[in-house]
């Protein structure tokens, strides 16, 4: 830790579940956004892209960049790889992540003033620095054990439910225990900060949200209708994101198109599945990944949301607000943003009220325009980036004070 002009700029490990950049999908947002807003303030971030594969890491072509080192993890492609992950007590995420003697061998442990853990997946490492008296945040994008159980009834058949139970039972241990340990552990919204603490009583749980990048993103006025376009984004290979997509070309598409045939649905994400370009005829257009989402914000007349499981928050909503887009979502997709209903979004949990709020969206500029204006000034006034990595800062610095040995050497 080093002192100029009066401020305190910290050696910050950030240790990630997969490469922040691109940053495609909300925790690879988070991830990359905090740590760019960290390295502007100053401090020296070190980046441990903990995730199977081969791949090197890269950053975007920018002027500040963190150092950035690959930890391989392990493979589950073979049979007994599916099978060690299956009897493992750690849920199939973590125990996919380098073993805990690959981290100590990477580096001198006490040369970093914090840990910043993106995501329990990689709760792992927080053995060794825990040990070495370096204090530990656990930034929790998801409470992993809720989004496993309201994912495992959306499993496909009777081989999967039952593996994601199990996964979910796992996770519950693995979960309590971290928070119990970390010094302290960031929410994304105060639904899941109370689930934290209710799981460990008296651990330090604060509320960070995610937010959008204003400076990139520019408002554009979409009240006027350019022909019915309807935009969903996300990463289409994640299983609530699929569901939601399907449930979106299935179900309420159809319903929609009886009053405005002229509506189509445009889905944008990485990793989108072989059957879902299968759906929706002409009527729908699965792109998968784009090295950029403006255009598309752009060009939409409505965004749309229809999740029915998922956790934490979703910055594909946040960045709709910033760029003007009128959205409908349901209470799912908008849990964890301080949203007023019918104000900021407009808000339906099944899908004749889906299709009934984005034909009546579609048919009143009025209404687009006043919701997508009060949609951006929320996220001006409560999710940017900037003001959420100045609160961020602070919890590093207050961890880093209140001494680095809490005494705790457990193993989450």
């Amino acid at each position: 830790m080093t002192v100029e002009d009066g401020r305190q700029h910290l050696r910050a490990l950030v240790v990630c579940p997969y490469a922040p950049y691109p940053p495609f999908g909300g925790g690879k947002m988070r991830a990359y956004h905090l740590i760019n807003e960290l390295i502007s303030l100053g401090h020296d971030i070190t980046v441990w892209v903990s995730e199977p594969g081969d791949e090197t890491p890269t950053w975007a072509d920018a002027a500040a960049r963190p150092r950035i080192v690959a930890v391989p993890g392990r493979s589950r492609s073979s049979l007994v790889a599916k099978i060690s992950a299956l009897v493992s007590p750690l849920p199939e995420e973590v125990w996919a992540r380098p073993p805990v003697a690959d981290i100590v061998q990477l580096n001198a442990l006490d040369s970093f003033d914090v840990v910043m853990l993106m995501q329990a997946h990689v709760g792992q490492h927080a053995t060794p620095f825990l040990a070495a008296g370096v204090p530990v945040i656990l930034d929790a994008h998801n409470v992993e054990s809720g989004i496993s159980a309201n994912t495992a009834r959306l499993r496909w058949t009777l081989m999967g439910r039952a593996r994601a139970r199990l996964d979910t039972v796992k996770w519950r241990r693995f979960e309590r225990n971290l928070v119990r340990l970390a010094r302290r552990t960031v929410a994304v919204s105060e639904a899941d900060a109370a689930t934290f603490r209710k799981m460990a009583p008296g651990a330090s749980v604060v509320v960070r949200p995610s937010g959008a990048d204003l400076r990139s993103i520019p408002y554009v006025d979409h009240a006027e209708n350019r022909g019915d376009g309807l935009l969903m984004t996300g990463t289409l290979g994640y299983l609530p994101n699929l569901d939601a997509a399907v449930w979106m070309i299935e179900r309420i598409l159809p319903l929609v198109r009886r009053t405005r045939p002229s509506a189509h649905l445009v889905l944008v994400g990485s990793s989108p599945p072989a059957s879902l370009k299968e759906r929706g005829d002409n009527a729908v257009d699965v792109v998968g990944q784009v090295p950029d989402v403006r255009p598309y914000l752009d060009g939409a007349d409505l965004f749309v949301a229809p999740l029915r499981a998922g956790g934490g928050t979703r910055l594909k909503l946040l960045e709709a607000f910033a760029a003007g887009l009128p959205t409908v979502a349901t209470t799912i997709a908008s849990s964890g943003i301080a949203v007023q209903h019918g104000v900021d979004v407009a808000t339906a949990d099944d899908e004749e009220a889906f299709a009934a709020e984005i034909v009546r969206l579609l048919g009143d500029v009025a209404a687009r325009r006043a919701m997508a204006a009060s949609a951006r000034r929320l996220v001006e006034e409560r999710y940017d980036w900037r003001t959420i990595a100045a609160d961020y800062e602070q919890d590093l610095y207050d961890v880093v004070q209140t001494g680095r040995n809490r005494g705790g050497h457990g193993e989450p």
